[in-house]
């Protein structure tokens, strides 16, 4: 099952590539097109996630302002800040 990351900033993209690590395809969702570029291109903008650890699970995860299809197979899980929007997360990821 693939895992869904809502806002890859600097909780999110950490986040999504410890899935990614973990052997989860995930699917990345930003409204920021710089981020979802440069997430593509295996570019980091976050310090704590080296370009090379980035790249190195890149084929296991979909950047996208627009999930769409995919989103529905995925397991969502938040990242932004509850004073914006409520967290989505299931501690159930073997299931």
């Amino acid at each position: 099952m693939a895992v869904g990351v809502i806002g890859i900033g600097y909780v999110g993209l950490p986040l999504a590539v410890a899935f990614a690590q973990a052997g989860r395809d995930v699917v990345a969702m930003a409204v920021d097109r710089r981020k979802i570029d440069a997430l593509r291109e295996g570019r980091s903008y976050i310090e704590d996630v080296p370009d090379e650890q980035l790249q190195a699970v890149l084929g296991q995860i979909e950047a996208t302002t627009r999930p769409a299809a995919r989103w529905r197979a995925a397991m969502p899980c938040s990242s932004a800040s509850r004073r914006r929007r409520p967290a989505i997360a299931s501690p159930t990821w073997d299931r």
